[in-house]
């Protein structure tokens, strides 16, 4: 099930968990000093009750939307689903027809998430991303409203 979510308790708790940092920070972002994001929208994954994760929301504009993935340890491997439920919910209950993402090329495994959710690439980014010193580059994907599979 997805709902918004205003529980900043929560998102800060996953996503300082050591098992998740190193897959959504960069290198100038400190686990003492980060908290959630207010401008950002926070859309609550839940399963049979239970919290798994969750997806941030940024606006673009009012057709395009930015979208993250936080997921707990116990989600991994149901990421897919959840995703794609996600998606639906966007395109459902907002304006959004366009959902892109920006992954770091070294995160094969959200790349392979994004690409088997239905995103294409569209573009790359080089020198965009800051880890373990060295600067890397980005890729940007999106789907459109319309060409979610499910």
């Amino acid at each position: 099930m997805i709902s918004q979510t205003f529980d900043y308790d929560f998102i800060r708790e996953v996503c300082v968990m050591p098992e998740v940092w190193p897959h959504i920070s960069d290198d100038n972002c400190s686990i003492e000093d980060f908290k959630p994001s207010d401008s950002m929208a926070y859309l609550l994954v839940e399963d049979e009750g239970e919290r798994m994760g969750f997806f941030g929301l940024s606006a673009i504009n009012t057709i395009c939307y930015e979208i993250h993935t936080t997921m707990l340890p116990k989600a991994w491997g149901k990421t897919l689903k959840y995703t794609k439920e996600v998606l639906v919910w966007i395109f459902e209950n907002t304006k959004c027809i366009k959902v892109i993402t920006f992954v770091p090329e070294i995160n094969k495994k959200a790349l392979n998430l994004a690409v088997k959710t239905g995103l294409k690439i569209e573009g790359f980014i080089n020198h965009s991303f800051m880890k373990n010193n060295q600067l890397i580059g980005q890729y940007l994907l999106g789907i459109s409203k319309g060409d979610l599979c499910l």
